[in-house]
């Protein structure tokens, strides 16, 4: 990204200069350039259609980039969430397939008899 800058500012320096040499050469713009002027108009073209190239480039470049981080960040929060999710599920699983024996029935409803208010003997 860096060499394409530094190279788009080196070519825009070069037409900037070989704009002041072909204003030097023909200032008035003469109907019938010189060879070295017509060479000289011909490159800058070259140079400027370069130029445009290049910056089409980048910015399909950077439109791309910047999708393929969406893209990234996307597929980073699906997996988070999908690794959440099979967490829970496999901590919520042993809870879920325990056979409960009478017993342990029994105990869980004394417990919430007594924290409801109720005695365990008026119940029956």
């Amino acid at each position: 990204m860096m060499k394409s800058r530094r190279r788009r500012k080196s070519i825009k320096r070069f037409l900037g200069k070989a704009k002041q040499v072909i204003k030097a050469i023909d200032p008035k713009g003469s109907q019938s350039p010189s060879p070295d002027t017509a060479a000289l108009r011909k490159q800058l073209a070259e140079k400027e259609r370069a130029l445009m190239r290049m910056e089409e480039e980048a910015e399909r470049l950077k439109t791309a980039r910047e999708r393929e981080e969406r893209m990234v960040l996307s597929a980073w929060y699906e997996m988070g969430m999908h690794v959440h999710k099979k967490g829970l599920e496999e901590r919520l699983q042993p809870q879920m397939n325990t056979p409960r024996s009478l017993m342990s029935q029994k105990r869980s409803d004394m417990r919430r008899s007594t924290v409801s208010g109720k005695s365990p003997s008026t119940m029956r």
